[in-house]
């Protein structure tokens, strides 16, 4: 972990245009910072109260499905804002609020798909492909998922 605070300092211009990730703090980056501080936040969280596993489950959910929740939204969002699409430009206000609405349904979607399957669509594919044969998709009677296992993971 660092022992200092992460601040580029390099223009935020120069810094996308070399792709470096190198920051004040020498051979640290400034991504690798804050992964750790957002890990070590969420493992304080769940450590001192059991309910943040509740709380934080509609990321287990959707982190769950992620291939195929990518692959939904960049569907729908090229569709929506592309010029061959329907176009649409929206205030950055607006655009915040349809990103939290994106990941509210994709969140509610998740759960419901993981309730009745083991992996999201995409996500069996994928393991279908690296397996060389076809993984069962659904949920057997005896391993249906009960509200706490789809919260607690279990």
């Amino acid at each position: 972990m660092c022992s200092r605070a992460c601040q580029c300092t390099k223009p935020a211009r120069s810094y996308a245009r070399s792709r470096s990730t190198d920051c004040s703090t020498g051979s640290a980056s400034c991504a690798t910072c804050g992964s750790r501080l957002y890990i070590g936040v969420v493992l304080l969280l769940v450590a001192r109260d059991r309910d943040w596993l509740r709380r934080l489950a509609p990321f287990a959910w959707t982190g769950r499905m992620a291939l195929t929740n990518y692959m939904i939204q960049v569907a729908l969002l090229d569709l929506t804002f592309s010029k061959y699409g329907l176009g649409l430009q929206v205030t950055p206000l607006v655009g915040l609020t349809m990103a939290v609405a994106l990941f509210a349904v994709d969140a509610m979607f998740s759960r419901w798909w993981l309730a009745r399957f083991r992996y999201g669509p995409f996500e069996w594919l994928w393991r279908s492909a690296t397996y060389g044969s076809w993984q069962s998709l659904r949920v057997e009677v005896a391993d249906h998922p009960t509200s706490e296992s789809l919260v607690y993971g279990r």
